[in-house]
């Protein structure tokens, strides 16, 4: 029969509605890359092998990192021909966590704001319990949960989100903080492997909001060969992927919790819940942006230009985009648009209490779109797991390749293959159904590829500054180019 789905399934509050009794034959919707379920676990296995032969109790240093991110470049394939950048990074600095900060929405989510003893608004990074605390975000409320055998830090950035300064701190035998002297190389590592630990919470939390999104969609949608032809293209490994998030990064054994928080479980799950539905209950894609992203009151103390400005001209387009394919349907009988957005309302407000407000199609469209962009950028992201600032934390009384490392880099490359062209956010891929609704989304397509193609033609790419950084302004550039996509749902 294959796995069920109940309601204690999915996360503390929230469940799917019982209107949704499609499960399995909503898991057996894959992409073309993924005909089996095997597809992603071969490639896992297949680099997993190699590092075992390869790496398995050898050093961790400078000439085995050579080596892995090498065959790491060579697997994944980057859709540019013999390219001579930087695609997998061998070291993360400060420059690297500037550039980050910067271009990849994970990380500039993180960013929050302090007043500062002589009264001036800063800039700050902080998993410190009280430190940058006047309005916690995400980032803060998640690392609450770690365990407190995991140092703490307090960062302040520039308006240009470099690191100005950072100070760590240490649990005492009897539970204080207190201040701890690490040198610069350390430093980077705590820093680097905290946010890593945020961004996937943010990253299971959005395989999570697009199971329950494509499943209620799914539901409302059945015998309506309209709507099924456009819901089509949002199905393919949404359960699937949901699945890996729930067995490997937030089960018991999973190694969100293993790794970080595994006394902490019921509480990280909590704050799994509020995220949700902080999003479930965004008015559309600009209160996603401004209010979880990038927030006003941060927001004013950075320059305008360096705060991932392509993800927010790639957000702007969505409210327009997903206002024309309502009102496309609107016009046209055959998709029972009224009835449709009563479903999908009905859908929402039964998986929880104060979870979701999805009070239609558009709303839907707005929200799926804007936090498929979002999961785009895990793409660059996932390929610091690579990396001594992220690895050492896998086993932190070694510095030798151990079982648990080799394990856990094979699950993140099974997260960056797969990708199916032509899955991207506004893709009129499967519309043919409906020629004139195809034309609809074809011409936000054309606005979203344009905005891409320029961005890539401003790029040096024979440069110093992509040379190094070229594996994290990738995320924008045209459709698979560097194994990128932005991609339309979780799929991946």
């Amino acid at each position: 029969m294959g796995w069920v789905c109940t309601n204690d399934n999915l996360l503390p509050g929230v469940q799917l509605s019982p209107d949704f009794v499609f499960y399995e034959k909503l898991r057996v919707a894959v992409s073309v890359s993924m005909q089996s379920e095997l597809e992603g676990v071969k490639a896992d296995v297949e680099l997993a092998a190699w590092m075992g032969l390869h790496l398995l109790n050898k050093k961790r240093d400078q000439e085995n990192y050579a080596i892995l991110t090498k065959e790491v470049s060579n697997r994944l394939g980057h859709g540019v021909g013999e390219s001579d950048f930087e695609t997998i990074p061998k070291t993360i600095t400060k420059d690297t966590l500037a550039h980050l900060l910067r271009g990849n929405p994970f990380m500039a989510s993180a960013i929050n704001s302090e007043t500062m003893a002589d009264g001036t608004q800063r800039l700050c990074l902080s998993s410190h319990p009280t430190k940058c605390n006047e309005c916690p975000n995400f980032f803060q409320k998640f690392t609450s949960c770690m365990d407190k055998k995991w140092d703490r830090f307090h960062a302040i950035l520039s308006n240009e989100l470099e690191i100005e300064s950072v100070t760590i701190f240490r649990a005492s035998p009897s539970g204080e903080w207190e201040t701890q002297e690490l040198d610069g190389r350390e430093q980077i590592n705590v820093i680097t492997s905290t946010l890593m630990f945020y961004f996937q919470c943010v990253h299971a939390n959005l395989h999570i909001l697009h199971f329950i999104m494509v499943a209620g969609l799914y539901t409302v949608t059945r015998d309506n060969s309209k709507l099924e032809a456009f819901a089509a293209p949002y199905l393919p490994n949404i359960i699937l992927k949901y699945e890996e998030v729930r067995t490997l990064l937030i089960s018991k054994s999973g190694a969100l919790v293993k790794g970080f928080c595994e006394a902490n479980r019921p509480r990280l799950l909590g704050v799994f819940t509020e995220l949700l539905s902080f999003w479930g209950k965004c008015g559309g894609s600009k209160q996603f942006v401004d209010t979880f992203l990038f927030p006003a009151k941060s927001r004013r103390l950075a320059r305008n230009d360096v705060w991932v400005p392509q993800f927010q001209m790639q957000a702007d387009l969505i409210p327009d985009f997903a206002a024309d394919v309502a009102t496309h349907m609107s016009a046209d009988a055959d998709y029972a648009l009224p009835k449709c957005n009563a479903a999908l309302s009905k859908f929402f407000k039964e998986c929880g209490s104060d979870v979701f407000a999805i009070q239609g199609i558009d709303q839907w469209l707005e929200i799926i779109s804007v936090t498929g962009l979002l999961h785009g950028c895990t793409l660059s992201l996932t390929r610091v797991t690579f990396t001594e600032a992220n690895l050492w934390q896998m086993s932190p009384e070694s510095d030798e390749f151990t079982l648990n490392i080799i394990e856990q880099m094979g699950t993140a490359f099974g997260t960056l293959v797969g990708l199916d062209e032509d899955r991207q956010v506004f893709t009129d891929e499967g519309l043919e159904a409906d020629v004139e609704l195809k034309k609809v989304v074809h011409k936000h397509l054309e606005k979203s590829e344009q905005l891409k193609q320029s961005y890539a033609k401003l790029q040096d790419q024979n440069g110093k500054e992509f040379k190094t950084w070229g594996w994290i302004l990738t995320d924008y550039f045209p459709d698979l180019f560097d194994a990128k996509q932005l991609t339309i749902t979780t799929y991946v």
